[in-house]
């Protein structure tokens, strides 16, 4: 980090960032017109299912795995399983 002083202002912001309002609106998450995977843990504590089953619902051509006993960084705790996922979506392209 170039400036290691502002730490913790960086974290703050992080913390504001996530906490704040979303920008995105339904009707824009309606014209994203690519396959669009979401993918995620079943124990996420930042996305949890409930939201993302909405917002999944949203996208035209959306698809979603979910990766069980996960958390947010599936990759790190399944990543096989998570990379599977991927290539399985990539290759229907």
């Amino acid at each position: 980090m170039p400036q290691p002083e502002r730490w913790l202002e960086f974290n703050q912001k992080l913390i504001d960032l996530w906490a704040g309002p979303i920008y995105v609106t339904d009707e824009q998450i309606r014209s994203i017109k690519v396959p669009t995977l979401i993918i995620m843990g079943d124990h996420d504590q930042f996305n949890v299912i409930p939201k993302m089953v909405e917002l999944f619902q949203l996208l035209p051509h959306g698809e979603m795995a979910v990766i069980p006993g996960c958390d947010h960084v599936v990759l790190a705790c399944k990543g096989q399983f998570t990379t599977t996922a991927v290539e399985t979506f990539l290759d229907k392209r």
